[in-house]
């Protein structure tokens, strides 16, 4: 709480609104999703509220991650948030899709994998509020994931969310 206090209204909005990510996050998708800016990020990594790996991507400690997701659950515009979040990581998939059946495969590949606990929320996200048409659009490419890695037990379960969620409509 402490911590929290000393937080300018910008670094405390923008904390809230990257505790949506799940497994980390790259500079891109926090200014993407949650409008976080390259100094922003500077600033709470300084603070030590978010960290930076070698390899240039950003996460936050569960317990902060928890804390500031409390308070971006308490947020009017909580929805708006989460709505990017997915929208970004369906975009992504969709956008993936070739290059999952070309030469850059095992690049593309890598880059699902940094990403797929973002995804996997992202997809849920969209199945709770009925994101069909673009679940429609990032699903063959979530399955050419799932099937070039052989994750096929993950790949079965995700898809069968979306089966759950399909059968419940009416139309």
């Amino acid at each position: 709480n402490h911590s929290w206090n000393l937080l300018a209204d910008d670094e405390r909005w923008a904390l809230c609104q990257l505790s949506v990510f799940h497994g980390g996050f790259d500079r891109n998708a926090a200014f993407q999703i949650a409008g976080a800016s390259l100094p922003l990020l500077a600033s709470l990594s300084a603070k030590s509220l978010v960290r930076r790996s070698e390899s240039g991507h950003y996460d936050l400690h569960e317990v902060i991650r928890q804390y500031a997701l409390s308070h971006l659950n308490e947020h009017p515009n909580n929805l708006e948030t989460y709505d990017r979040h997915c929208d970004y990581y369906l975009n992504m998939l969709q956008d993936r899709e070739n290059s999952l059946k070309n030469a850059s495969q095992q690049e593309t590949i890598r880059q699902l994998t940094d990403e797929i606990d973002n995804i996997r929320a992202a997809w849920v996200w969209a199945i709770n509020h009925k994101k069909f048409a673009q679940l429609g659009q990032a699903g063959r490419a979530f399955g050419w994931y799932f099937e070039i890695t052989g994750l096929y037990r993950d790949g079965i379960d995700q898809l069968e969310l979306l089966v759950q969620a399909l059968k419940a409509e009416p139309t």
